[in-house]
């Protein structure tokens, strides 16, 4: 229940944090069949820090809390639309695995609808993780430019 990343996480550089991000994800996240990435935690701390790992990588989740049938809460965040293909370039699932493949599958398959975001257009977005090499010119995903979080704690007191 009072799992959490410690302080001296977030001390560490901001890729070794999305490095540890995509291992959490790979090994108890989901590829929902939905299409998006997935994670539950019983854990509130680690629930908003999982969140604000994402905005770090310039990705919005979106949350919410469950009751399950023994009265406990469940938090689950997940990733949709732009959003799914900004956490597959960016922390992803690890590069072989089964839930990367279909996180994969399911964006081509199904990619977001081109909009404007506050009145201006979306840019191309290029991925840089394998198997998705082109694939935004390919499908035509355009997606809109987000700047990049500040670390949570950049030192340890």
């Amino acid at each position: 229940r009072s799992k959490s990343f410690t302080q001296q996480f977030f001390a560490l550089p901001v890729e070794r944090q999305i490095d540890t991000l995509r291992g959490l994800y790979t090994a108890d996240g989901t590829a929902s069949g939905r299409g998006g990435p997935e994670f539950t935690t019983v854990s509130e701390t680690l629930y908003d820090q999982v969140k604000g790992l994402l905005a770090l990588a310039g990705i919005i989740p979106s949350g919410y809390i469950q009751y399950r049938l023994n009265g406990r809460k469940a938090y689950r965040i997940f990733c949709y639309g732009y959003d799914r293909v900004l956490f597959h370039d960016r922390v992803g699932f690890l590069p072989q695995s089964h839930k990367q493949e279909q996180l994969r599958k399911h964006i081509i398959d199904h990619p977001p609808r081109k909009r404007k975001i506050n009145g201006t257009e979306p840019i191309t977005f290029k991925h840089d993780q394998s198997g998705m090499e082109g694939a935004a010119d390919e499908y035509g995903i355009s997606l809109p430019s987000r700047g990049v979080a500040v670390p949570i704690a950049t030192s340890v007191d």
